[in-house]
């Protein structure tokens, strides 16, 4: 136990002052050779084999080497005990032996793991530990709120886009106190106009609104916080004034709002104001 190195913080002892084994792990599953550290009761059993000790004696550790053979290092657990009492972190040799051949740096192997590991270490561990456990919820919550945020305001939208659904219906529906909800009396009206039209097209008169305002609501972007300013709809023509919260929602409103069959639309009139963009649309029979 002679010629020992030792810094304050890191114990290395002479190649002679631990047992030492290159075990064949053949007879293991290949994962105990690759990452021999999380396999130590199995690799413990090869070791006892050359050791002149039981296994419980010995505090040791393992590392891979080529093919599949470990490492195995190991010193009496009293020896162990001992030196960790000195205030040291890591404790190894300072050399591996000759008759190792190509073995792993001495400088990785470290003895003072499991329950004789430093409490500096343990407590540093903690430490990140409590980190990064902090970091995660941190982020947890910037998450949530997030989350919370988008939802307050597809909600908001949702409102938005029934308000100005509610609004159509209050221009085009006459007042009721009956408990029909708007679209169903939409459909009633259709229906009665339907039952009043003439047997021949020409015995009719002027276009009837109530179909071109129902094919219009048929195609209003439900999804989109429209408001509308102004909406006419004769036989003659269709205008709309509405306003959207940026130049994105109104493109998406011309796009997918388009004209009723038998109608065309001229191209509509943007302009940008501080509140928002307005959109003037206006549509015309086909001839």
């Amino acid at each position: 136990m002679t010629n020992d190195t030792a810094t304050p913080r890191d114990r290395r002892l002479p190649p002679e002052s631990f047992y030492w084994a290159v075990l064949d792990t053949g007879a293991l599953p290949a994962r105990a050779a690759r990452r021999p550290a999380r396999h130590p009761d199995k690799l413990g059993y090869l070791f006892e084999a050359v050791l002149p000790v039981p296994i419980e004696r010995v505090q040791a550790s393992y590392l891979p080497m080529d093919g599949r053979r470990v490492l195995a290092c190991g010193m009496d657990t009293d020896r162990v005990a001992e030196l960790a009492t000195q205030g040291v972190l890591t404790l190894g040799p300072a050399s591996v032996p000759g008759f190792l051949g190509m073995a792993p740096d001495p400088g990785t192997i470290n003895l003072l793991h499991g329950r004789f590991e430093p409490g500096e270490i343990g407590r540093a561990r903690g430490r990140f530990v409590g980190v990064c456990a902090a970091a995660l919820l941190a982020c947890s919550a910037l998450i949530l709120a997030g989350q919370t945020r988008r939802t307050s305001f597809h909600n908001l939208q949702a409102r938005a886009c029934a308000d100005a659904t509610a609004s159509v219906y209050a221009r085009v529906l006459p007042p009721s106190a009956g408990p029909l909800p708007p679209a169903a009396r939409l459909t009633a009206e259709l229906r009665a106009l339907d039952r009043t039209r003439g047997a021949h097209p020409a015995e009719r008169g002027p276009r009837e609104i109530a179909p071109i305002l129902a094919a219009l609501l048929a195609r209003w972007p439900a999804d989109l916080p429209v408001t509308t300013e102004t909406l006419s709809v004769s036989d003659t023509a269709i205008t709309l004034t509405a306003r959207l919260p940026d130049s994105a929602a109104a493109e998406r409103f011309e796009r997918e709002l388009g004209a009723p069959e038998g109608w065309r639309m001229a191209q509509p009139e943007v302009r940008a104001e501080r509140d928002g963009v307005v959109v003037r649309a206006r549509m015309e029979p086909t001839p």
